[in-house]
């Protein structure tokens, strides 16, 4: 995490080899393990100290490969909607200079501390 605020925050993190898949690129699993933790910190941003969230739904869009030569990538989440009981955002991930490389919504079910859902 290299920002937060609420409703916003941002996520570096540099690829490597050994997140390949079989494919010899960048796990689709490791981009969409980015994107959840940013969205899901979004939603974060808004509760008060005592709720919690999880993620309820997730879709993620993969627009082009990355590899371990793509450099630091960014994952940027907005939130797109918080409620009393369910949140929602929204994340896009960038290569250094610029290109989407994939981007994802989510939605995350907000529960208090201690309550059983």
């Amino acid at each position: 995490m290299v920002s937060a605020e609420t409703g916003r925050v941002v996520f570096e993190a540099m690829p490597s080899a050994r997140f390949y898949n079989p494919m010899g690129v960048i796990h689709g699993g490791w981009i969409a393990t980015l994107l959840d933790s940013c969205m899901g910190c979004v939603v974060q941003s808004t509760l008060k100290a005592a709720q919690t969230y999880t993620t309820i739904e997730m879709k993620t869009v993969f627009v082009r490969a990355a590899h371990a030569k793509t450099g630091l990538l960014r994952c940027e989440g907005t939130l797109l909607h918080s409620g009393r009981r369910v949140a929602s955002s929204e994340g896009k991930v960038f290569d250094g200079t610029g290109r989407l490389i994939a981007y994802g919504s989510e939605t995350c079910l907000i529960t208090d501390l201690g309550s059983r859902v």
